[in-house]
């Protein structure tokens, strides 16, 4: 086991033509898995892109030897890629669930929702 330094290994990411996650937990990815996303390596997933090890196996494969097989995969994913880096959206359900459990602001809905909140806490203690 060892580490490699962040430029080697984003650059190792960069160059892939497909990322393989066998990781099947259902609460979360690792980092990897968002930065082989975010990079447009396409990303074989068990139990979400295919079922078994022998599928992701014949899967990755197909990916290696012909790379349209991997762009196909890449370009499915990536309305996934933009959901999820969607700043306003994030915000926005960020802000929903803080005033889903302190009540709605009647301050300026364009502010920092974090800075709202603080102020909200601060006049409530």
């Amino acid at each position: 086991m060892g580490t490699l330094p962040d430029a080697d290994y984003l650059g190792a990411l960069a160059r892939s033509r497909v990322f393989f996650y066998e990781g099947i937990t259902k609460v979360h990815l690792h980092w990897s898995v968002w930065e082989a996303l975010g990079m447009g390596v396409p990303v074989v997933m068990l139990e979400t892109v295919v079922r078994d090890l022998d599928e992701a196996r014949v899967l990755l494969h197909r990916c290696i030897e012909d790379p349209a097989v991997a762009c196909a995969i890449a370009q499915r994913q990536q309305p996934l890629v933009k959901y999820i880096t969607d700043r306003d959206r994030a915000i926005n359900q960020y802000r929903e669930g803080l005033e889903a459990v302190l009540g709605p602001t009647n301050s300026d809905r364009n502010s920092n929702p974090i800075q709202r909140w603080a102020r909200r806490l601060l006049r409530a203690g």
